[in-house]
């Protein structure tokens, strides 16, 4: 009986796990994005959308475009909303490895930051106990796991910020030329990070 049960629960964790509803919000449209141009070498969204391609890893019948209207002037071009950065981050990882690789490569880019939290901790206090404080809060917050692996732009521009931080006033050519990457590869995944590249160009 015991073992039925335990059989049982893992064929439901495995099904749990491999659930096409995995993905929620944004990132069916992310996915598709780099489906889009993986099949089509493209960002046109049209027929992505209209043959549904997306039911292969989402379970939902209907996914409603997210099309902008401004890039999407006739009918035969829809363009998302959403930027193309994290879509061309993820698009190997997506072709080769499919869902669990863009996870674990979303992953170990987002799990980055602690690392590189420490560092700037280390740069600006030379107390080791405030960087002990320090990483225990980050470690403890429930958000930060929770958005580990989510194909979602908001931990990659925590990288990223914490790069500029760490680049920020050097006067060496090689890091000028990573800031500049980071800022520029940063506005591709998502328009909020102005909030970082104003400041630094000013």
């Amino acid at each position: 009986m015991k073992f039925q049960c335990r059989t049982l629960y893992i064929f439901k964790y495995h099904e749990y796990f491999n659930k096409k509803s995995f993905l929620s919000g944004d990132e069916p449209h992310y996915i598709m994005m780099s489906e889009s141009l993986i099949q089509d070498n493209d960002f046109n969204l049209k027929n992505d959308y209209l043959l549904k391609r997306y039911q292969k890893y989402y379970s939902d019948n209907d996914l409603f475009p997210h099309v902008s209207p401004k890039l999407s002037i006739d009918g035969d071009k829809w363009y998302s909303i959403h930027p193309i950065g994290l879509p061309l981050l993820v698009a190997l990882p997506f072709k080769y490895f499919g869902l669990p690789g863009v996870r674990v490569v979303l992953a170990m880019l987002q799990l980055a930051s602690i690392y590189l939290f420490y560092l700037v901790l280390k740069k600006y206090t030379d107390s080791n106990l405030k960087v002990l404080v320090g990483l225990i809060l980050l470690i403890s917050c429930s958000a930060f796991w929770q958005n580990i692996g989510v194909v979602f732009p908001d931990l990659i521009l925590v990288t990223a910020l914490l790069l500029t931080i760490l680049l920020f006033g050097r006067r060496d050519v090689l890091s000028n030329i990573i800031l500049c990457s980071v800022m520029v590869a940063g506005l591709m995944v998502h328009t909020r990070v102005f909030i970082i590249v104003l400041p630094v160009a000013a």
